[in-house]
């Protein structure tokens, strides 16, 4: 079984390198374009197969919101009681 990475290097950034390893490596490349993994195929045409990108999104939003709020209760709770600990 193999793994593999590939990218596509048509974008602007990657047009000054005469080496498309360097170009990968040095100019940032940031997303595969296709991915295989224990030779399966997991990404292709830049996606990830079977992922609902918008379903990750919105969970990832109210998971965000429902950090904000813990973290928000936990300041609350600590400052009530260092109020009633001064009492």
């Amino acid at each position: 079984m193999s793994n593999s990475a590939l990218f596509k290097l048509d974008e602007m950034r990657f047009s000054g390198h005469h080496d498309p390893l360097a170009a990968l490596l040095l100019c940032g490349a940031q997303k595969a374009d296709r991915v295989m993994v224990a030779g399966e195929w997991k990404v292709t045409a830049g996606e990830v197969i079977g992922l609902d990108e918008k379903d990750l999104i919105q969970r990832h939003r109210a998971s965000a919101v429902e950090l904000r709020l813990l973290h928000f209760l936990k300041l609350e709770y600590k400052n009530r009681l260092k109020h009633y600990v001064y009492l």
